[in-house]
């Protein structure tokens, strides 16, 4: 799964999926602005804000994982197989508050 985010409203950050289709060129552009140019594919190693955080998480909660705790499809470029508290990690690392925190959130 690709994530993006949208460096023209700052305010949007989703999978590729989510982008909404403009029909009379067929490009991708941002759900919030409508910006086509500048969409962004974003990894772990990217800088994100708590808001932004609060987003990826929503979204990893919706990665599959098996009985052994593993994710099974990339997310934010941490490889199919990943164990999910690794994941967890990362969060807890970034996010002001915590991952304790993140899962206690009703986005």
């Amino acid at each position: 799964m690709q994530i993006v985010r949208c460096n023209s409203c700052g305010r949007w950050i989703g999978r590729d999926e989510d982008l909404e289709m403009h029909y009379d060129a067929d490009m991708e552009h941002c759900p919030e602005c409508g910006c086509m140019e500048a969409l962004m594919d974003v990894d772990y190693g990217c800088k994100f804000d708590d808001w932004e955080l609060e987003r990826l998480w929503k979204i990893f909660g919706d990665i599959p994982v098996d009985d052994n705790d593993e994710i099974q499809e990339e997310f934010l470029g941490f490889g199919e197989g990943t164990d999910r508290i690794e994941i967890w990690s990362w969060f807890n690392e970034r996010y002001s508050q915590g991952a304790f925190y993140l899962t206690h959130l009703s986005l």
